[in-house]
């Protein structure tokens, strides 16, 4: 994956087309602070995965428990 596909990748909204960590149920995304009041949060191009033992991962990785995140939408109604 170029690093500008991987970058509109992650920084856009989600996306149900790519299998990768950033669009992943598991994933939890970390962010820096953005000012030094720290009022202000932007995204980094890492977060952890919580399938089973916690993993540092980056937000374009891959990996075989890989369980789609559901639409916000999605999950109000059920």
């Amino acid at each position: 994956m170029a690093d500008t596909e991987r970058s509109r990748t992650i920084y856009q909204a989600l996306t149900d087309e790519p299998p990768i960590c950033i669009n992943c149920a598991y994933f939890t995304q970390h962010y820096l602070a953005a000012n030094e009041e720290r009022t202000q949060f932007v995204p980094c191009n890492l977060g952890h995965c919580s399938n089973t033992i916690v993993k540092v991962k980056k937000a374009y990785s891959t990996c075989k428990n890989f369980k789609i995140k559901r639409a916000l939408s999605d999950a109000a109604n059920t």
